[in-house]
């Protein structure tokens, strides 16, 4: 503490000892309101943790009626990674084999290179391309490449000047003349030879084959033999739906498993009143919250709920093979205890391969209807929209932190008055303590003083 402080110079008493002793008596409420400012803190992180749980939730939810996902759309896949294949348009559905006999390579010549001794032109298929004097072949190498209008791609090769066609096929030609070229050789340039379904094609100057399959642009990369390309027919793709299935098991399970730890993770309670540690005071600060139990509680009614108004057996999530696992007589696991999902794709495969249309319309996909992804929807937006039931509490958790820190503000400010009070008092006793005893001294000097006189 700033300021002078006699520490018992006259009275002999360790005061500032005491002052210490006396402070930490009087700090005992602020441990306490630090212990509770880091509960409340940890409870404030916990609700928020739920709330962006649930939030991954809701757009799990919802994304089950997604438009995007429910949009009509067709693939094309290739058996073999020598030929790939992508959807230009709407193409023709169904099963096609490809052989591959030679593919496209483009026209390639060498020359011999000699630096100009001046000034000098290269023409390559008729673009001129000026020297200068002592040019290098790397230099000149960098003009050609420089220069796209020429057609070819040059490279310095053992210094020989290599020129390489940009496009491929048989109908490409090399033409490069100069003072400084001397033709060594040449490369004529191939076309893709190939056959669809056993039946040979047209020669293509090109490995890119757009529309031989009407809607589909074919990459050739080597030779195959019977390499397979399928179309599939358009309709939803059940792979997309099946990965938004799990997304929103796998959240869902998310939040029952953060929900429920907090839930049974209890508060630390020590013997003989021993004081907590920070860590300590910030375990059990959710343990059985009745708003989390009855979250939770819902979750659980809803995701086996059976949706009105939907005819056979498309009612529920179970349907879909979505359920908390099967009832096998056996007893129940740790996950079916917490009530957390599974989900069995091979019942999916099945409803989705006899009626899609009704897998689409519980899900809801259908626009006018209430499927799935709307009721969950409209439950996880009453938690986790703004002024919602968790963003309230998220709020008021934050109201609550922020009291207790201005408390301890409060507190800390007192305690600081309090201690240069006491150093204060303390210090005017040592000082009055400190004239007593000069005056005593100045007496008994005095009286000394007489006795001697009267001698």
């Amino acid at each position: 503490m700033a300021g002078i402080s006699f520490t018992g110079l006259s009275s002999g008493i360790d005061t500032g000892s005491i002052i210490d002793a006396l402070m930490a008596a009087e700090s005992v409420p602020r441990t306490r309101l630090t212990l509770s400012e880091t509960a409340a803190n940890a409870r404030q992180k916990a609700l928020s943790d739920v709330l962006s749980r649930m939030k991954t939730l809701r757009t799990a939810a919802q994304d089950l009626g997604s438009a995007l996902l429910w949009t009509e759309s067709q693939k094309v896949s290739v058996s073999d990674s020598k030929i790939t294949a992508s959807l230009t348009g709407g193409a023709a559905p169904g099963g096609y084999t490809i052989s591959v006999t030679q593919m496209a390579t483009a026209a390639q010549a060498t020359y011999a290179y000699t630096p100009p001794a001046g000034a000098s032109t290269l023409d390559i298929n008729g673009q001129v391309i000026e020297l200068e004097d002592g040019d290098t072949l790397d230099a000149v190498v960098g003009k050609i490449n420089g220069t796209p209008e020429t057609g070819v791609y040059a490279v310095n090769v053992d210094g020989k000047l290599v020129l390489t066609s940009r496009t491929t096929g048989s109908a490409t030609t090399i033409s490069a003349t100069g003072s400084t070229l001397a033709f060594e050789s040449d490369k004529a340039g191939r076309d893709l030879k190939y056959s669809i379904n056993g039946e040979p094609q047209a020669d293509s100057q090109s490995n890119t084959l757009a529309n031989v399959i009407p809607g589909v642009t074919l990459t050739i990369k080597a030779l195959t033999t019977d390499t397979t390309i399928e179309v599939t027919p358009p309709g939803v793709d059940g792979d997309a739906i099946k990965a938004k299935l799990k997304a929103f098991v796998s959240a869902y399970n998310d939040v029952v498993d953060f929900i429920d730890g907090k839930l049974t993770e209890k508060k630390v309670v020590k013997e003989n009143g021993q004081p907590l540690t920070s860590s300590e005071a910030a375990q059990g600060v959710l343990f059985g919250d009745t708003g989390l139990r009855n979250l939770l509680s819902q979750m659980r009614v809803q995701v086996t709920e059976q949706l009105a108004g939907f005819g056979g057996d498309l009612t529920s999530f179970a349907a879909l093979g979505i359920s908390t696992g099967a009832s096998t007589g056996a007893a129940s696991t740790a996950d079916q205890k917490k009530g957390k999902l599974v989900f069995d794709e091979a019942t999916f495969d099945a409803a989705y391969a006899k009626d899609p249309l009704g897998v689409k319309k519980l899900l809801g996909g259908v626009p006018g209807t209430t499927g799935l992804s709307q009721t969950w929807g409209d439950m996880l937006d009453r938690q986790t929209s703004a002024n919602g039931v968790l963003d309230q509490r998220v709020s008021m958790a934050n109201n609550e932190l922020q009291r207790i820190k201005d408390a301890i503000a409060r507190m800390d400010d007192r305690l600081v008055r309090r201690e240069e009070m006491l150093r204060k008092q303390f210090t005017a006793m040592e000082l009055a303590l400190s004239r007593s005893n000069s005056q005593y001294a100045d007496l008994l000097s005095s009286l000394g003083s007489s006795r001697s006189s009267s001698k």
